[in-house]
């Protein structure tokens, strides 16, 4: 009996650390989106981030952000065949500006020069995770023919 005590304290306490590491986390991500297919240019460290700065400027004034990036920079490694686009992962100087990117990110559908960019939130692994088994319960639902509704 005494030994299930410690088992349920040690994982209480891991659970409890996990879920403030989550929520740490969600805080560092809040400020933060991603841009995907933005092309990266060859060349020199100077002309890539010149190359990202002018897109990101491009990008964000299409959604109508007014404030400038905190940073930026590519994530993942550098992919030599070309065969994708690492994501630029743009962080800004409040949520409120990623709110705001969020929200307009459909200005870049009828743009001519940002149409071929897509703006996601950035996630941790834990929201992923939920995100994807919603989609795959509302799939499952509306192929077993229940109604669905929020």
């Amino acid at each position: 009996n005494n030994k299930l005590a410690v088992v349920d304290k040690l994982n209480s306490e891991q659970f409890s650390d996990g879920i403030i590491q989550e929520g740490c986390d969600r805080l560092t991500r809040a400020k933060n989106v991603l841009i995907r297919g933005v092309p990266e240019v060859p060349g020199d460290a100077e002309t890539i981030k010149n190359n990202d700065k002018q897109a990101v400027d491009e990008i964000l004034g299409a959604v109508e952000c007014t404030n400038k990036p905190v940073t930026f920079f590519r994530v993942g490694n550098p992919n030599p065949a070309g065969k994708y686009c690492r994501l630029i992962k743009v962080v800004l100087p409040n949520d409120l500006d990623v709110r705001t990117v969020l929200r307009n990110k459909k200005m870049l559908m009828g743009k001519p020069n940002t149409s071929q960019y897509s703006i996601i939130s950035d996630q941790t692994p834990m929201q992923a995770k939920i995100l994807k088994d919603l989609r795959i319960e509302l799939k499952d639902r509306k192929a077993s023919g229940k109604r669905t509704s929020l």
